[in-house]
């Protein structure tokens, strides 16, 4: 399937339970989703997330309020980031860079460069300023970032949009679980809307660079990472396993693009879908 248009969706602060080194980081026992699904008694409502493939990466050990379905829209799995650096900034470096032996390839300056339009919609983080090639948005609000999500994607023909929520990975960072539940329901319908404006040709990479347990006193923690794949191409999805590498969506999107880069480091997914 050759796919036009590549939209990431990086819910930056969930995570899905405590990686193999979280001890490492002071993370035993992190679990946002799980956390937050406990809080509120499973009232956590995330219907699309949910219908894509969300509760099944958690089937061994579930989410009372995001179960797994039989016929999930999207390809599912979980991610965890290599670098021994547990910090925003670090996650999104290590998905949208690409080690090549002998040199970094930056993923978002490589599509530009080979004249594919990149969009990037965020709060400000010093990595993605630095993409000073690709088209900043910076988004102060939810609201203004899903508006700005739907404008971009009218006028985007072939190309690459990352997209991150600023208020989600704010509440997870200030402990405010009302606001997090609230503000992770309200983007679940944001991709509802979304997938409606969708092409066969669109791939969505729904994500997350960086792990925020809000019940645990620090800041970041380790945790697995879900990785969920969609796109109207497909009508059923499917597992793609666990321990996959952030780097693995930067080679995917390298691929897509049709720079076929030779790294052992990541592998793309691309033959994993489909």
């Amino acid at each position: 399937m050759k796919f036009r248009r590549v939209i990431i969706i990086d819910i930056a602060s969930l995570g899905l339970g405590a990686t193999a080194d979280a001890d490492r980081f002071n993370s035993t026992g992190a679990d946002t989703l799980g956390h937050l699904d406990q809080h509120f008694h499973s009232t956590l409502k995330l219907p699309t997330l949910t219908q894509l493939g969300l509760g099944n990466i958690r089937a061994d050990h579930p989410v009372k309020s995001v179960p797994a379905v039989d016929h999930p829209w999207g390809f599912f799995g979980s991610l965890i980031n290599r670098v021994q650096d547990n910090t925003p900034n670090a996650g999104i470096r290590e998905m949208l860079d690409i080690d090549m032996h002998c040199r970094i390839i930056g993923v978002l300056n490589e599509l530009i460069r080979r004249n594919f339009s990149v969009t990037v919609i965020s709060p400000l983080e010093n990595y993605l300023i630095d993409q000073d090639w690709a088209k900043q948005i910076q988004a102060s609000d939810d609201d203004m970032a899903y508006s700005q999500l739907m404008v971009q994607l009218k006028t985007l023909e072939q190309g690459l949009i990352y997209f991150q929520p600023p208020v989600i990975r704010r509440d997870a960072y200030q402990h405010q679980m009302r606001g997090y539940k609230a503000n992770l329901e309200v983007m679940d319908k944001q991709l509802g809307i979304l997938f409606e404006k969708l092409d066969p040709t669109d791939m969505v990479i729904v994500t997350s660079s960086f792990a925020n347990d809000p019940t645990f006193d620090q800041q970041y923690t380790r945790e697995k990472l879900p990785l969920l794949i969609y796109s109207p191409a497909y009508q059923n999805g499917k597992s793609i396993g666990d321990n996959h590498y952030a780097g693995d969506i930067g080679k995917t999107i390298i691929d897509i693009f049709k720079r076929h880069s030779n790294t052992k480091f990541a592998h793309s997914l691309l033959p994993l879908i489909g």
